[in-house]
């Protein structure tokens, strides 16, 4: 899947679905007319920071807007249930990063010791919920882009 693509798709299928131009679409949200036209025909995909103007004007998820789902909304999170859910997961989910991280080579555990600290520095550097978003988002965004590498590594070593 060509990621640039579908967002250029998805982000004219949402725009026209509001009857909007271009221009007033980059009025709305304050993303340039350049850049959405760019966007739309998959000359660049939008920065983390426009990503998140996107998902929020048309009230999509990142998933969406990337074509990794077809789910169009936003997860709701002031759900308890799944709060609790959510905090059972990621403790699990560390829990079993830091038993992967230990079982690494002495080399490996000093790059992912050192990835470590870096990311808990820029995170407790984070002045708002918004500068957090936008740092998880392009991280995943290229976690997507390096499993997208290896997976065709491996296919061409096949």
């Amino acid at each position: 899947m060509d990621t640039k693509k579908e967002i250029a798709r998805k982000i004219k299928l949402l725009r026209q679905e509001k009857n909007l131009t271009q221009q007033k679409l980059s009025e709305l949200t304050g993303i340039t007319l350049r850049s959405i036209i760019n966007y739309e025909n998959a000359v660049h995909e939008p920065n983390s920071k426009s990503m998140v103007l996107l998902e929020n004007f048309f009230n999509v998820s990142g998933s969406y807007l990337r074509g990794e789902t077809e789910e169009r909304d936003q997860m709701v999170w002031d759900d308890s249930e799944i709060m609790d859910e959510v905090e059972k997961q990621l403790i699990s989910s560390m829990k079993a990063l830091s038993n992967l991280a230990i079982a690494q080579t002495d080399a490996n555990k000093k790059i992912l010791f050192n990835f470590f600290v870096e990311f808990r520095g820029l995170v407790e550097s984070l002045e708002s919920n918004d500068d957090f978003y936008l740092l998880t988002e392009t991280m995943i965004k290229n976690f997507n882009t390096l499993e997208r590498i290896i997976r065709h590594s491996k296919s061409s070593q096949d």
